[in-house]
């Protein structure tokens, strides 16, 4: 993958960061070694847990492959 074909970062089944690029770095404006200690709700405003909830519910199930999600 190149460009926007790439993700900006991989998580892990547990929720947690496993991969960041350099744009989920810049954007986040946190260090690559800070993020890969947190879990995606971390970061996420917290009326929209139970979205993510939700979603990784799905993906977890096989009902979905993957998951794109635009946050505030």
């Amino acid at each position: 993958m190149t460009g926007f074909d790439q993700p900006a970062y991989v998580l892990g089944p547990d929720g947690r960061f496993v991969w960041v690029n350099e744009s989920c770095v810049e954007l986040l404006g946190r260090p690559a070694t800070e993020l890969l200690w947190l879990h995606f709700q971390d970061l996420t405003h917290p009326d929209d847990h139970a979205g993510d909830r939700q979603r990784i519910g799905q993906l977890i199930a096989g009902k979905v492959r993957w998951l794109r999600v635009d946050e505030r």
